[in-house]
């Protein structure tokens, strides 16, 4: 009887997906990837390990990472080529995913969140700055892009920022933005430990 085995001669590829809230790996059977525009399977390892395995060779590959309650991320993957020139850690590529406006946040967190429009429709990839101090007068900051899927999303030009438990300004500054559009600017004070609506809306810069 004659067998037929089948030997991989491709490269592998190592990613690593984390919560960039928590900074904790992100485990999620919902996630799905796209390697060059194509759905991809790669072997889940736990601890937010994924292998894809026999890629094609060792260029960079475009990857589409997709994981409910995160905003959808593009990079591109390369594959690792042996024998190694550095330890193996050095060539895994580290994914940080942002909230979307679904993430569930823990209780008790800080949150600033609403919507950015312009001429009344929702505006999607405009950039939200937050500024605010500690404790010690040191001066911090947070930003995050309003949310950009289309296809009908309820979250079209919605954001979610989370602040530290460290923020001890009365008041935050808040600056919104987008190419195209006049900034906005605004000053609002937190209810610590819960949830405040701050909206905007950019007038084109040709208006």
């Amino acid at each position: 009887m004659k067998l037929d085995f089948v030997v991989a001669t491709g490269l592998p590829a190592i990613l690593q997906l984390k919560d960039g809230f928590s900074g904790e790996p992100i485990d999620d059977a919902a996630v799905t990837f796209r390697l060059d525009d194509a759905p991809r399977e790669p072997v889940r390892k736990g601890s937010g390990f994924y292998v894809f395995t026999d890629l094609p060779d060792a260029s960079p590959h475009w990857l589409d990472v997709a994981c409910p309650g995160f905003v959808d991320i593009q990079t591109t993957l390369k594959a690792i080529s042996f024998p190694l020139a550095k330890p193996l850690a050095h060539f895994i590529v580290v994914l940080e995913l942002g909230p979307s406006p679904a993430y569930s946040y823990p209780s008790g967190t800080t949150l600033l969140c609403g919507q950015v429009t312009s001429a009344g429709e929702p505006l999607a990839d405009a950039e939200v700055f937050a500024l605010f101090s500690d404790r010690q007068g040191t001066w911090h900051w947070r930003k995050t892009q309003t949310y950009g899927a289309r296809g009908g999303s309820p979250y079209l030009g919605q954001y979610t920022l989370a602040l530290p438990s460290t923020v001890a300004s009365a008041e935050v500054n808040l600056r919104f933005t987008k190419v195209g559009h006049v900034s906005h600017f605004d000053r609002i004070a937190p209810v610590r430990s819960s949830t405040t609506i701050v909206g905007a809306n950019l007038q084109s810069a040709n208006a």
